[in-house]
């Protein structure tokens, strides 16, 4: 198992830590989720369904648009994500969500 250290290491983009409800599209069915933490690279969910290591998913934040996205890893509930979209348009809606949010 991994080191919370070492998986903070290989980070590429500082997280903030959130609760945010979100739905998460996967071949057009909808879940409601939570993101609990997010970056402009990606994005920590908890899900009660499991999405399999793989899937392109798309993440919904109302008011905020849709994010294409990619499950990199899972643990149980949890699913990391991966952000496919442009960093600069995540980075836009993610200063928008701080501000009204």
């Amino acid at each position: 198992m991994l080191s919370r250290d070492f998986l903070k290491e290989q980070r590429k983009h500082e997280r903030k830590a959130l609760t945010l409800s979100v739905t998460l599209f996967f071949e057009n069915e909808a879940t409601k989720c939570k993101v609990l933490d997010i970056s402009v690279g990606g994005a920590k969910v908890l899900c009660s369904k499991p999405f399999e290591k793989g899937a392109d998913v798309i993440l919904r934040f109302e008011n905020f648009g849709d994010f294409k996205s990619h499950v990199v890893w899972l643990n149980e509930e949890y699913h990391g994500l991966k952000f496919l979209d442009d960093p600069a348009h995540i980075a836009e809606a993610l200063a928008a969500l701080a501000l009204y949010g």
